[in-house]
């Protein structure tokens, strides 16, 4: 059940869904309408709607009445069939319809089968005469077919591949030129109220913008009318007040709210005026290159009404008085218009770029912002650096500019239905933000390495270029890991950073070796390093599979007694250069020999307060080329005989006497003095008293 405010309304509301049925069925429709009110027209349209739906029949009856107002069939075998059960009385009756100018004379009369003759020969005149025409029982009606048939047709396929439209476009502007026109222009005018109401919400939002997309692809394509001409009948509607006069606005006119359908074929367009309401008006408007709208001929239900159809919310300028003209069935006033058609909206191409397209926008801006941090970094060497040092860091702006855009290539090739997958989405807006957060941070990490901060004591400057050389080759993307950046300006890159960079209280050091550092990069290494755990509370330290424990890793009295610390001493003693309190070290009971001891006051030299090892009191011993080591009476016992003889072989160049007097030296003790006293070779006095 449906509700019409107009004839035109309910042909086209009947139509849709008489397309709908089956083949070869029988069609009724009762109009809620008196009889009287039927007119001739209407009743000519629903028959032709069944002729096209394949129906046997067509019956229109009155509600009110219950009145047969009309009946036709629409193939002559149907109709055949039905006049059997026809009277003659009958018979006679619809013959004279038939031919009413030359009433028949049969012989003999009451000849049933010549009146059925008569009746189908007036049938197929009727039919012929529209074959002829080239169309169906319906002036400029087009015959149903399925949609992928249709959009095969060489004439569609040729404009379709033209004006570049998807098979959602043309499927959706088909279905514009039948009866579904008035519900998508009523919800966008909002009129009529009963037929929004009657929506139960359902805007058809879907289907209006792939339209109106549609409609932008054929107006780039839609020649101009030989006259440049466009006419657009208003059906009665009464223009307001603004098409009349000026209201202030500066011109006459409005806005068309709702998609707005034009012809180049006057007579259809005055068909539409609205001259049966007495009110008849039509615009007469001027096409243009951009103001044309898109040709719907190709596709639409009703080829023959030569339809334009143009945006909504296209402005409509009066552009001279309005004239009456004579038509054959009253007066028409035509108002002459120019139209500006809307062009802010988006192709549904467009509508799935549109996310790509704001993305690939803001990672060009932002590559013109990293451009011009780089610049500042760079400028900022000014005064500094000499010309090489400079080039270098102009050669790294050039260098993270080109793998920004790189990254920024690889974002343009992904296609642009992946940008509206929500998480996806976000992954590459964040890679692109962080990419130029990355790319600043690579900057300054190579500044930092050309302003010397990674030299050696050895050639400097042959360090800074390796560096230059590894930080330009790393991945902007990995600089994500802060790893990267740390590795890059401490000058070490096979460092386990992690643990330290999220300051877990265990330490894995993996199998990372102290030896694979040169002092320059230990000393870079260890300031680093100390940045990191400067409040880390650090109780445990993996190391060649051994484990080492703290009570306390910043103390200044550091005990590792009895712990499986040898095959990690160089390792272990690293990491408490980065304690700035460290003053004493007791490492009894470990099982370090001299050549360990050696290794590890080495080490710790680096502290500024270190001063005892297992109770040997190294800082007095720092100096080199000393000639003579005292360490009596300071109860030194087997334990801390690799301590003071690690201290004299540091001095074995130059050491001439070593007193160990009054100490608590044993056998085992002495076995390990004895064992070092072939690499002091200037060694004259060594004194053991009282041990």
């Amino acid at each position: 059940r449906a509700f019409f405010k107009t004839e035109e309304e309910a042909v086209r509301g009947l139509h849709c869904y008489i397309e709908s049925t089956a083949a070869n069925s029988v069609i009724s429709v009762t109009l809620p309408t008196p009889k009287e009110s039927v007119s001739a027209e209407m009743l000519q349209a629903l028959v032709a709607a069944a002729t096209d739906a394949g129906a046997q029949s067509i019956q229109v009856r009155s509600v009110e009445e219950e009145a047969h107002l009309y009946s036709e069939f629409v193939d002559e075998r149907f109709l055949r069939v039905a006049l059997k059960d026809l009277s003659v009385e009958e018979l006679e009756s619809k013959a004279k319809n038939a031919i009413p100018s030359q009433p028949p004379e049969l012989n003999p009369p009451n000849d049933r089968n010549g009146l059925e003759d008569l009746i189908c020969a007036s049938f197929r005149r009727e039919s012929e005469a529209l074959r002829h025409q080239g169309v169906s029982r319906r002036q400029g009606r087009a015959k149903p077919m399925p949609i992928s048939q249709f959009l095969r047709l060489p004439d569609v396929k040729s404009v379709v591949e033209k004006s570049n439209l998807v098979e959602a476009e043309a499927i959706a502007l088909r279905v514009y030129t039948g009866p579904m026109y008035m519900f998508y222009n009523a919800v966008l005018r909002r009129f009529p109220e009963y037929v929004v109401a009657d929506l139960c919400g359902n805007m058809y939002e879907t289907t209006i913008s792939i339209i109106c997309s549609g409609i932008t692809k054929l107006s780039r394509t839609t020649e101009i009318p030989a006259n440049r001409t466009l006419y657009r009948g208003l059906g009665g509607v009464l223009l307001p007040e603004q098409f009349w006069n000026d209201t202030g606005q500066g011109f006459l006119g409005g806005v068309e709210f709702g998609l707005m359908s034009t012809t180049t074929n006057k007579e259809i367009a005055i068909q539409y005026s609205g001259l049966e309401k007495q009110r008849a008006m039509l615009f007469e408007i001027q096409a243009g290159r951009i103001d044309i709208g898109g040709f719907l001929g190709f596709l639409s239900q009703y080829p023959g009404e030569e339809e334009f159809l143009m945006q909504p919310l296209s402005c409509l300028e009066v552009m001279g008085r309005p004239r009456v003209e004579l038509v054959a069935n009253g007066e028409l006033i035509i108002f002459p218009v120019r139209v500006n058609v809307n062009l802010k909206g988006l192709t549904v191409g467009e509508m799935v770029e549109r996310r790509k397209a704001l993305h690939l926008s803001m990672a060009s801006n932002l590559a013109e912002e990293l451009s011009q941090s780089l610049q500042v970094q760079v400028e900022s060497l000014q005064g500094q650096c000499c010309d090489d040092e400079l080039l270098m860091a102009r050669n790294a702006r050039a260098t993270i500019r080109e793998q920004f855009r790189e990254i920024m290539d690889g974002h343009r090739g992904i296609a642009a239905e992946t940008f509206n997958q929500e998480e996806r989405f976000k992954e590459l807006i964040v890679e692109v933000i962080d990419s130029k957060v990355q790319g600043n941070d690579k900057m300054k990490a190579i500044i930092e390495i050309i302003q010397g901060l990674h030299q050696d004591d050895g050639d400097g400057t042959s360090t800074i270029q390796q560096l230059f050389d590894r930080a330009l080759s790393v991945d902007l993307r990995k600089f994500s890991d802060r790893n990267v950046l740390l590795s890059l300006r401490a000058g070490v890159f096979d460092f386990p950073w992690r643990d330290f960079s999220i300051k877990k209280a265990a330490v894995d050091l993996g199998d990372w070796a102290y030896l694979s550092l040169d002092p320059g990069q230990a000393a870079q290494l260890r300031r680093v390093l100390a940045s990191l755990v400067r409040d880390a509370d650090i109780r445990v330290v993996t190391c060649h599979q051994q484990t080492v424990s703290f009570d306390a890793f910043f103390a200044a009295d550091v005990c590792l007694d009895s712990q499986k610390i040898q095959p990690c001493i160089q390792e272990i003693c690293f990491l408490l250069t980065l304690s700035p309190t460290l003053s004493k070290l007791s490492l009894r009971g470990c099982g370090l020999s001299v050549a360990d001891w050696v290794d590890a006051l080495t080490i710790l030299a680096a502290c500024p307060h270190f001063s005892v090892a297992n109770g040997v009191p190294v800082a007095s011993f720092r100096a080199a080329d000393m000639a003579a080591i005292e360490l009596c009476d300071l109860g030194i016992d087997d334990d801390a005989a690799p301590v003071a003889c690690a201290l004299a072989l540091r001095q074995s160049a130059t050491l001439t006497c070593l007193d160990l007097g009054g100490n608590a030296l044993g056998d085992s003790g002495c076995k390990v003095l004895v064992s070092c006293l072939s690499e002091l070779p200037s060694l004259e006095r060594l004194s053991l008293r009282d041990n």
